[in-house]
Formats: structure tokens, C-alpha cells, sequence
């Protein structure tokens, strides 16, 4: 049974798929691309400013000697 998962990951470029013969049966194999493997990293970054920005809006810093 083939799976549909890495299909749409490959055709925008993120996975290499390729045939493959493992014995007497061919296998497709995939392999991340430079791209796929720094998207996690932004996607954290992004994640962590946005949390920040929102953070900030919601519980602001009370500056010292500041009553409120």
C-alpha cells in the first residue's frame, strides 16, 4: 500500500523521492531537502515572536516604582 503523506511535501519541493530496489522488491525513498529541514527552525522562531508580541499585549511589564 502506498501512502499519500509525502506526496504533497514532495511536489512543492521539500522531499526527493526515488525508486529504489532493497532484494527482489523496489522501495520509494525520500530524503529532506536543506529547505525542509530549516522550516521547523522558522516556523519555532516566528512561533516564539509571535507568543511575545501577544504576551506583552496581555500581561505588560510594570515598569519599577510603578504602582498599579
Amino acid at each position: 500500500m502506498l501512502h499519500p503523506a509525502p506526496n504533497r511535501p514532495e511536489r512543492v519541493g521539500l522531499l526527493r523521492g526515488d525508486r529504489r530496489s532493497v532484494g527482489e522488491r523496489r522501495r520509494r525513498c525520500y530524503e529532506l531537502n536543506v529547505a525542509a529541514r530549516l522550516t521547523p527552525v522558522s516556523e519555532r522562531t516566528a512561533w516564539q515572536e509571535f507568543t511575545t508580541a501577544i504576551g506583552s499585549v496581555l500581561k505588560p511589564v510594570t515598569p519599577p516604582g510603578v504602582s498599579t
